[in-house]
């Protein structure tokens, strides 16, 4: 299935489901994940050589809701593997470990948040010429939820992770940016 059907499916599901929308617990622990599409910008870095600048991601999270308004939360997140040629073919791929302070915002009482995010961790760029590199990684992004229960919730996110590469002894600001259909349980 690709990503823009999932996103019917989750829109679907959003309508459907209406007359049943209860808000989200006020606190607790979640565990959630999502799968989306991912874009590579690299700054000019591969000016000049084939990129094949999109992918696919798949997250796992996991964190605490301190208040209807705030909560804490760390990711693992495989951003994709991209491929670039020109002279020869490397394909380097994009880990993130990250933290995540998440603000949110309750619309009403039928099941409705947006939220946004802002955090910090680790990518691993893993290359298939040069082995692996490890940066500091700074994300930023932004969402909508719905609770079809106190306890479960199905939404839509951007983010967007950023570092920079001195790999080459020129500094890049290289990103990736994912669009994805998250799931979120709340004990």
């Amino acid at each position: 299935m690709n990503f823009h059907r999932a996103c019917v499916c989750v829109l679907g599901f959003f309508v459907c489901s209406l007359a049943y929308a209860v808000p989200a617990k006020d606190s607790g622990f979640y565990l959630g994940g999502a799968l989306g599409v991912t874009e590579l910008e690299d700054d000019g870095a591969f000016a000049g050589l084939n990129v094949d600048d999109s992918d696919s991601s798949i997250q796992i999270t996991g964190g605490y809701k301190i208040s209807p308004n705030f909560a804490f939360e760390g990711r693992v997140s495989n951003l994709g593997d991209y491929t670039i040629s020109g002279m020869g073919t490397v394909t380097i791929g994009v880990d993130v470990v990250s933290v995540h302070a998440v603000g949110i915002l309750p619309v009403g009482e039928d099941g409705f948040e947006f939220f946004g995010q802002l955090g910090f961790g680790r990518a691993d760029l893993d290359t298939s010429c040069c082995g692996s590199d490890d940066e500091t990684v700074g994300s930023a992004g932004i969402g909508v939820r719905y609770f079809a229960s106190e306890h479960f919730a199905i939404g839509l996110q951007i983010d967007a992770y950023a570092y920079e590469d001195k790999s080459t002894g020129i500094t890049y600001d290289m990103g990736v940016a994912t669009s994805q259909v998250s799931f979120q349980y709340l004990f």
